[in-house]
């Protein structure tokens, strides 16, 4: 038999399973004042609750309860901040390569080559170099004034580098 959603609710609702939540963050080091902090408590109360809600649950007792709960609460909180690690991590890294300015010599190079095959690229690949090339703005710049993301960006000029490589108007790829 299920714990009813009252008893449930009265369960956690104590500090012995608070202490059980907030325990589990601490071990997995996420502070109070990290911004996600409540985020990840809520999500931990959750599990909790799903946990005392399952058949298996009712037949335990409370320190049985709160250690299995503690085990999915840490699991799954552990595989969350770990999403949310990588994701920080690929923001972090696409902005710092976003703000590199690309050298005298790769301006040159995309300009000249460009210039050769202006008839082969779409509007908005002219535009990017427009702003890329003559203007000297970052990929993060040039995505602000169209209104598309880096990652357009990014991805429009790999299209003119491989467009460039299989015209054989370059030789070899230009340097990102």
């Amino acid at each position: 038999m299920n714990m009813n959603e009252t008893d449930a609710y009265t369960f956690i609702d104590t500090k012995e399973s608070w202490a059980t939540i907030y325990g589990m963050l601490r071990h997995l080091g996420v502070a109070a004042f990290d911004p996600d902090y409540e985020d990840y408590a809520q999500e931990a109360w959750l599990i909790f609750y799903q946990w005392l809600q399952e058949p298996a649950a009712a037949e335990l007792a409370p320190e049985a309860l709160r250690g299995i709960a503690y085990t999915r609460m840490y699991r799954r909180t552990l595989n969350q901040l770990r999403r949310n690690h990588r994701h920080r991590d690929m923001r972090e890294d696409d902005e710092a390569l976003a703000q590199t300015p690309m050298t005298a010599n790769e301006e040159f190079e995309l300009a000249w080559f460009t210039r050769l095959a202006f008839d082969k690229l779409t509007d908005r690949q002219r535009v990017i170099l427009h702003w890329l090339v003559d203007h000297g703005d970052t990929q993060t710049a040039v995505a602000d004034k169209l209104g598309v993301s880096r990652r357009t960006v990014s991805r429009e000029i790999k299209i003119v580098r491989q467009q460039l490589l299989r015209d054989r108007i370059i030789e070899r790829p230009l340097e990102a």
